[in-house]
């Protein structure tokens, strides 16, 4: 269940004038970083998408986010967004304030979401050149709104030195340590959204992984059972033969839910799975699938070239 924990809803800002609430993005308003998202959409669509990324890396992270943002084909409506976050935003406009989206992520796909959301009435997002994260979102914040004429909502350590020049902040899934960390200019309020996503990351994982399909592969005891071999032996290679296959078969579950997420989003039962719900950050997907096939192979290579072949 999410949890508000609130000093001041609405901290007032400087010359009589209320603040503008400033939302990051990834994290903050989606449960999914955009770079990611981007990265998966461009490569299901073209296999050559990630060397661009790499090529365009060589001018900076925003031209690679730019290259990911101009091959992908995302439809902002199947984003996995946070209720909590849209209630507080929604709550923010209803009571006159303004509303701004500023975000790390490429431009074009900021817009795209804002476009499809309504909220906002400014977006600004990375353009090719700046990386609008850290220091260089709290100068442009700064520069744009005037000293103290932001409050802030973020979700990561970047977001500190944005906090810090900020006149409030929302935080959003922060960890207890971090929340501590949290500093505002003097007078300022702090909010903290509890989103509950540090629980359940483990399961969510295992999850990912399908493990129940794993059942179908108890078919390799089945020649020990037609032969009557019980030997502790031959159990052990069957074992080993089980754990191979079912960890193979989980690099593939987790590689295909990462290249499907859109259809698995629109589809009403495959939208829970964790990767499409946003349970589980699609970048330990990234690490996830090579680690359980090389896991596989190299556990499947004590029992010879035959079996791996």
């Amino acid at each position: 269940m999410t949890q508000v924990s609130t000093m001041q809803t609405r901290p007032g800002g400087t010359a009589g004038q209320s603040p503008v609430l400033v939302c990051d993005l990834d994290g903050t308003l989606i449960r999914s970083d955009m770079l990611d998202e981007s990265f998966w959409s461009a490569l299901a669509a073209d296999w050559r998408a990630p060397f661009a990324g790499a090529l365009a890396m060589g001018r900076g992270r925003a031209a690679m986010k730019a290259e990911f943002a101009a091959r992908a084909q995302i439809d902002p409506a199947l984003l996995p967004y946070r209720a909590e976050v849209l209630t507080y935003l929604r709550d923010w406009r209803a009571k006159g304030g303004q509303i701004a989206l500023v975000t790390a992520t490429d431009q074009r796909l900021a817009d795209q979401i804002a476009a499809h959301l309504g909220l906002f009435d400014e977006v600004h997002g990375s353009d090719g050149v700046r990386n609008l994260k850290g220091a260089a979102k709290a100068a442009f914040l700064t520069d744009h709104f005037g000293a103290r004429g932001y409050v802030y909502m973020g979700d990561h350590a970047a977001d500190l030195p944005v906090w810090a020049a900020a006149t409030g902040a929302v935080t959003v899934g922060l960890p207890a340590g971090l929340r501590d960390r949290v500093q505002v200019a003097e007078g300022g309020e702090i909010t903290h959204l509890d989103s509950g996503d540090s629980q359940g990351q483990v399961r969510a994982m295992i999850r990912s992984m399908r493990p129940h399909q794993w059942l179908k592969n108890l078919l390799v005891f089945l020649p020990l059972l037609a032969a009557h071999d019980f030997g502790l032996g031959s159990f052990l290679q069957a074992l080993t033969a089980f754990v191979v296959f079912g960890l193979v078969a989980s690099s593939v579950y987790v590689l295909n839910d990462l290249l499907d997420l859109p259809s698995d989003r629109a589809h009403p039962r495959k939208s829970l799975r964790p990767f499409a719900s946003g349970a589980l950050a699609l970048r330990v997907g990234l690490l996830l699938a090579p680690l359980l096939l090389i896991c596989g192979v190299i556990l499947g290579s004590f029992l010879g070239l035959g079996f791996l072949a």
